[in-house]
Order: C-alpha cells, then sequence, then structure tokens
C-alpha cells in the first residue's frame, strides 16, 4: 500500500512538472511571436493562467493571459512600459499551442500604459524630473502662489526638477523647482496640468528660496501626450500616479484580439500626441 502511494505521488509530481513545462514552453513561444510582430528590444513577459494547463488550454480555455513589456514604441517617440490583461479568455482549441496568432476572446480586458519620470523627464526636457505623491488635499497652496481655477481632476502629482525660474545679466538662471499637477484625460488626450508652485523644505536656520511665478515655471512642467490607443487598440479611460509612475488604463468587455498585436496602427488624422 505504502509503495502505492508513493508511485502514485510520484506520478503526481512528474503530471505537475509536465504541466508547468507546457506552460513556460508556450508562454515563451507567444513572447517570441509577440516580440517580433511588435518590432520590441526584448521578450515580453507572457503569462498564462490555465490549471492544469495541458487539460485547459488545448481545450481553448484560459482563466486569465497577462502580457507585459518593457520597451515598446509609443507615440511620444520614447520607449515606455505596458500590460494588458485578459480574464475569461478563450480560443479555437489548441490554437494558442499550435499558432501563437490565433484569435483570443476575452470577457474582460484591461491595459496599462506606465509612464515613467525618466520618460516623463526626458519629454519635459527637464532630466532631473521625480514624479511624487502630491500634497495632501486639504493642504492649502502657499501664500502668492496662482492656481488655475477650479480643479481640473481628481487625481493630482506632485512634479520636481530643475528649471529656469528667472534670468539676470549673465542669462537664464535655473533652480529645483516643486510643482502641483493635474492629470487630465480627455477623449485619449493625457494633459499635465501644472497648478501651483510648492514650497521646498530648506536647511534648518537657512531661510526658504523665494517661490517662483507659476506663469513662469508652469509651461516647463505641461505637456499633452496621446494615449488614445493603448495596447490591442483599447480606448484610455482613466489615468493616476503611482509611486514615481503616471499610468493610464483602459478595459472593455468581450474582446477578440491577437496577443501578437500590441502595437496597433494609430489613427493619424487627430493630434500629433505631444504639445
Amino acid at each position: 500500500m505504502r509503495k502505492l502511494v508513493l508511485g502514485l505521488a510520484a506520478l503526481l509530481a512528474l503530471l505537475v512538472v509536465v504541466d508547468f513545462g507546457a506552460a513556460i514552453a508556450t508562454e515563451y513561444r507567444v513572447s517570441r511571436a509577440v516580440r517580433g510582430t511588435a518590432a520590441l528590444g526584448s521578450d515580453p513577459e507572457v503569462s498564462i493562467s490555465a490549471f492544469p494547463f495541458l487539460w485547459s488550454v488545448p481545450r481553448g480555455h484560459a482563466s486569465a493571459i497577462t502580457v507585459s513589456a518593457q520597451d515598446v514604441p509609443t507615440p511620444i517617440a520614447y520607449r515606455t512600459t505596458v500590460e494588458s490583461r485578459f480574464t475569461g479568455v478563450r480560443f479555437p482549441d489548441d490554437g494558442i499551442i499550435a499558432d501563437p496568432r490565433a484569435t483570443i476572446r476575452a470577457e474582460h480586458a484591461t491595459a496599462s500604459w506606465v509612464i515613467g519620470q525618466t520618460t516623463l523627464g526626458r519629454l519635459l526636457g527637464v532630466p532631473d524630473l521625480e514624479v511624487s505623491e502630491p500634497p495632501a488635499a486639504e493642504d492649502a497652496p502657499p501664500a502668492g502662489a496662482l492656481t488655475y481655477g477650479p480643479p481640473l481632476s481628481a487625481h493630482r502629482v506632485l512634479l520636481t526638477g530643475t528649471v529656469q525660474t528667472s534670468a539676470d545679466e549673465s542669462g537664464p538662471v535655473r533652480s529645483a523647482v516643486s510643482v502641483v499637477a493635474y492629470l487630465v484625460l480627455d477623449k485619449g488626450m493625457l494633459s499635465i496640468v501644472p497648478s501651483a508652485v510648492w514650497p521646498r523644505s530648506g536647511a534648518p536656520g537657512i531661510d526658504p528660496e523665494p517661490v517662483p511665478s507659476i506663469e513662469v515655471v508652469g509651461p516647463q512642467f505641461a505637456v499633452t501626450i496621446d494615449a488614445r490607443a493603448l495596447p490591442y487598440g483599447l480606448d484610455a479611460t482613466r489615468v493616476h500616479s503611482a509611486g514615481t509612475n503616471i499610468v493610464v488604463q483602459g478595459d472593455a468587455d468581450d474582446v477578440r484580439v491577437r496577443l501578437t498585436e500590441l502595437v496597433t496602427p494609430r489613427d493619424t488624422t487627430g493630434p500629433e500626441g505631444v504639445g
């Protein structure tokens, strides 16, 4: 009896290993196909959630598929990170194993475009840009700061970087400045709208530097980004900050896509994407 139990346990362990290996092999094939079609510089991460894999996937079903890529071409000319997740996935029997380009159908899909502070800094021309959480909503702007009317969005972010704050006889004067900005998403266009200059804490016993005018420094932190086409053609519907990143997201129900079509053609009749 004991030998039978041990034999069954060994067989079960072997089946798990084989199932796991089949999942890894399929994920790798899909990853390579996505990289080749989307012209990426590295393999994206592909995760197929299905257990047992060799029972579910050959029958055309997976509970979820996630595709995450680090160097995807975007409308802003800089490569950034994207992630897409599909749940309740169905595809032709054996389709994704035989051909990673097979069309899948998902009950729900979510796509994210992550714009890191380094990418945003390059776009703004502020190489040392830092993105962080904004001051608490109940905090008032510092005395003398100018705000642009009522709140434009529920989402704010604190941008810090070295920009021109004034000029003298020797030329432009540049200083580190912190600006509270709203993240505004309208019809797929993401606008970063500076609202107020925030005072920076100085060293103990030293008077803080004068707060520069928002009219002078604000435009140096302002930009409009074309976010109309998220991965797999999903529409951008919301935006928020997460640590040092700005994340644009969208989702949809009952979608049909090919996993290899991570990057979709852009509509060239609209805005150019940067302003």
